[in-house]
């Protein structure tokens, strides 16, 4: 059980780092791109506030030196007056880019956690799905063996498609070379998912290919015969 939980912990770690990935890249083509001089604009603006909110309550006098600059040297506002002030503005202003910041960091985590549990969960499916077939060609490891083998070249795949997915998003990649490259990754993630059914049941290369090879061709027959009844979903895709 406790190799499972280490598998879990893998998949759902690869996958909150790919959805965070993701996510920053949604945000950066949804609010970054548009209005970029705005933003640099605004982040500069908050950054010389933080410094000087940060400075203002290391020394209490900052806001009377500024204000009798301009003046010649007159000191319009009694100190007296300015401490509390000064700590009060600067707590508000902090505050706000803390929450502002916190709010950005909690959305990001909570939207990568949604991708986490989605990986999680077809890596979990898939894994109960060859189970069975591992069993029928003479598999010798259990379920949770086979599971954390799997793990050890699914987290990594997921990070590459997350890399993708995140290039296409940025770069606006065609459909059609996202597809070509999904293929090309699904293609060469075969050769380490034989190996690790291999390592994990300890049985030929003829019993690994045939574990997922005899799954893989049911769910292309089923997905041909839905097409055929319903072509129309065709036009969907």
């Amino acid at each position: 059980m406790g190799i499972l939980k280490d598998a879990i912990k893998k998949v759902a770690l690869a996958g909150l780092a790919g959805g965070i990935l993701i996510v920053i890249s949604m945000g950066i083509v949804e609010y970054i791109y548009p209005h970029v001089h705005g933003t640099i604009g605004m982040i500069i603006l908050l950054l010389i506030l933080a410094v000087f909110c940060i400075v203002a309550l290391t020394d209490d006098t900052i806001i009377l030196r500024v204000v009798e600059l301009p003046l010649g040297g007159l000191a319009l506002v009694p100190e007296s007056l300015v401490n509390p002030a000064v700590a009060l503005i600067a707590f508000i202003i902090l505050l706000v880019i803390v929450l502002f910041v916190a709010a950005i960091i909690l959305t990001v985590l909570v939207m990568a956690a949604l991708f986490a549990v989605m990986e999680l969960a077809y890596f979990l499916i898939f894994s109960g799905i060859l189970y069975p077939f591992a069993k029928k060609f003479g598999g010798e490891g259990s379920f949770a063996e086979q599971t954390y083998a799997m793990s050890s070249y699914f987290s990594p795949l997921i990070l590459i498609v997350s890399a993708v997915v995140s290039s296409q998003i940025l770069f606006s990649l065609t459909d059609a070379i996202t597809v070509i490259v999904a293929v090309i990754i699904t293609i060469c993630s075969l050769y380490p998912l034989t190996l690790m059914l291999k390592k994990a049941h300890k049985y030929d290369t003829r019993s690994a290919l045939l574990t997922w090879l005899l799954p893989t061709m049911v769910y292309i027959c089923g997905l041909a015969v839905v097409f055929i009844m319903y072509p129309n979903l065709l036009g969907n895709i």
